[in-house]
C-alpha cells in the first residue's frame, strides 16, 4: 500500500484575501492534496477565517480589492456572513496551524516537508501565507524550494486555459479555485 505521501505529494492552495499585498487579511484557505502526474485528488481542506479577527494580525486590507468583492456573486459573498455547515470557522493563527497539521498529514511518513505547495502566482497564496506565518512566528510547513506556481504553467502554455473550465463549485471559494487549478 502507497502511503499519502506516495500516492499524491502535491498539495494546491488557494486563499481568498481582502487584499493583494503580501500582508494581506486571509478570509478564507482552502488546500486539496493531489497527484500531479495523474490528477487524482485526495483529501480537501477548507477554512473561513472568523470576520472579526480578518482586520487583526497587521493584515492589509485594499479598497479596490473589497470593491472587487462587492463585484462578485451573492452566492460567493454569502459564503462569508452565513456560517456554513461543511466549513471551520478560526482565527488566522488557528487557521494556519490546521494547515500545517493539513500539510504534515499530506506528507512524507520519515522526513518533514517534502510535500510539494502549489499556488497560483509566484508572489500571491503562498507568498500571504508565508507572510502570515512569519507574523506569527511560526515555522512554515513547506521547503522553500518545494513551492511551483500554477500561473507561470499557464503562461508557458495558454492553451491550458482554454481546455480547462471552471466545473465544480462556486468560483472565488478557495477549495473549488484549487480543483480548477489541479
Amino acid at each position: 500500500n502507497k502511503t499519502r505521501f506516495e500516492r499524491f505529494g502535491s498539495v494546491m492552495i488557494d486563499l481568498e484575501t481582502l487584499s493583494t499585498h503580501n500582508n494581506a487579511a486571509i478570509i478564507e484557505i482552502g488546500a486539496v492534496e493531489f497527484n500531479k502526474y495523474t490528477g487524482e485528488i485526495g483529501e480537501k481542506f477548507n477554512v473561513i477565517i472568523n470576520p472579526k479577527d480578518w482586520c487583526k494580525n497587521d493584515r492589509h486590507v485594499d479598497g479596490e480589492t473589497i470593491q472587487w468583492w462587492f463585484n462578485q456573486t451573492n452566492e460567493v459573498r454569502e459564503r462569508f456572513i452565513t456560517k456554513q455547515n461543511d466549513v471551520t470557522y478560526l482565527d488566522l493563527k488557528s487557521a494556519l496551524n490546521a494547515l500545517k497539521y493539513f500539510l504534515m498529514d499530506c506528507d512524507s511518513v520519515d522526513d518533514d516537508k517534502d510535500v510539494v505547495v502549489w499556488g497560483n502566482g509566484a508572489t500571491m497564496d503562498i507568498a500571504i501565507l508565508e507572510s502570515a506565518y512569519e507574523y506569527f512566528n511560526m515555522e512554515t510547513p513547506w521547503k522553500y524550494w518545494s513551492v511551483n506556481d500554477v500561473r507561470t504553467i499557464v503562461d508557458l502554455n495558454p492553451n491550458i486555459k482554454k481546455n480547462c473550465k471552471f466545473e465544480e463549485g462556486v468560483k472565488h471559494s478557495a477549495v473549488a479555485d484549487c480543483l480548477h487549478e489541479i
